[in-house]
């Protein structure tokens, strides 16, 4: 009986075991790739969120800036404190300082660390009435002006008069007959004893339109916040804790961790109805003859025709290993280095610095007689 041999076919152990050394090292370069990619990902990533929530917040804040002043910016109004009322609002009585930009207004809880607090305040008026003389001693609820042409009800008037605290009120539309005498009946801004002020002949009108705007903005937990002064209770530290109230200070821009401003001002001698109005100091301090850190008086805020702010935008990734060496800087106004203290591992995350400097129009187009 003959034996057909027949022939083996397949791998060899030796085969099959360098097979399987090649392919772990595929999977090892494959995943070196994959991990070299993802990482390359989360850095573009991580620098386009930061750009984007920059770019929308330095948008936000300059915006309301520019608006600064509109309807009020006069030596007459300047510097006065302006009380309010809103029945409708947490605290019905309140005040802010009539200016422009305010730089850590007083009242106001501070931000997140070595973040500042800005408040910008300014009216919508389409007919301007900015110091309008009222013709005889006022009996609140009316009250009687040399023209009322421009005024409208339902607008926002502020009266202001040397010495004595500013007033806002709203124009009712229990208009009496009389087209020289505008009404503020009382209504959600007008309380029934009137302004508490007896104000006379000398005293001004300014007309801040149907819709003004008193805004805070503020760093908090990480974010860019605006508080509606005039609807919210700003001043109330309880609604600014960490995490702040949203009623009341709502995020405009996440991922917003620094915020700096300062004045510019023009300190050269001379008046200021002849001067260039152009800014020689960038600081948040006042001329010498000034006793606080704001200006304290009219002719202060009309020197200061401009204002800088930088913002600083964080990524949202947290990076494993220290990507931030040293903390961002800005070289706008008076220029400096954010604080970052109150993050921890702050090193490990990526940073955007946005900085501009904003004129106040407002203010270098406003009648500066006296100063």
């Amino acid at each position: 009986m003959v034996r057909i041999m027949t022939r083996q076919r397949g791998f060899s152990l030796i085969e099959i075991l360098v097979g399987l050394i090649i392919g772990l090292i595929g999977v090892v370069v494959i995943m070196q790739m994959l991990e070299l990619s993802e990482h390359q990902k989360r850095t573009t990533l991580s620098g386009g969120d930061a750009q984007i929530n920059g770019t929308l917040g330095l948008y936000s804040l300059s915006q309301d800036l520019r608006l600064a002043g509109y309807g009020f910016a006069s030596a007459n109004v300047l510097n006065c404190t302006v009380n309010v009322y809103n029945s409708a609002r947490a605290a019905q009585n309140f005040s802010f300082t009539a200016a422009p930009v305010v730089i850590d207004p007083p009242g106001i809880p501070t931000g997140d660390a070595g973040s500042d607090v800005i408040q910008v305040a300014y009216g919508n008026s389409n007919g301007v009435v900015e110091g309008v003389t009222l013709a005889t001693n006022s009996s609140f609820p009316t009250i009687g002006l040399n023209n009322v042409a421009a005024l409208s009800p339902n607008d926002f008037i502020v009266l202001s008069e040397t010495g004595k605290a500013c007033w806002l009120g709203q124009i009712t539309p229990t208009t009496p007959a009389s087209t020289s005498v505008i009404s503020t009946a009382a209504n959600q801004w007008n309380p029934a004893a009137g302004p508490g002020v007896t104000y006379s002949s000398a005293a001004n009108l300014f007309d801040l339109g149907q819709a003004p705007q008193v805004y805070v903005y503020a760093v908090r937990n990480g974010n860019l916040t605006r508080c509606d002064m005039l609807n919210s209770p700003c001043e109330d530290a309880t609604k600014a804790t960490i995490p702040p109230d949203p009623t009341v200070w709502p995020t405009i821009t996440a991922g917003i961790v620094g915020l700096k401003a300062s004045y510019g001002r023009d300190t050269a001698a001379g008046s200021l109805t002849t001067g260039p109005d152009i800014p020689d100091t960038w600081d948040q301090t006042s001329v010498a003859a000034d006793a606080t850190d704001n200006p304290a008086n009219a002719c202060s805020w009309a020197r200061i025709p401009a204002v800088a702010v930088a913002l600083l935008a964080r990524s949202n990734q947290y990076q494993q290993t220290a990507v931030t060496a040293t903390v961002p800087t800005y070289r706008v106004g008076a220029g400096g280095s954010f604080n970052l203290s109150g993050i921890p591992n702050w090193g490990n995350y990526r940073y955007k610095v946005f900085q501009t400097l904003i004129p106040l129009r407002n203010v270098l187009w406003m009648d500066k007689t006296g100063c």
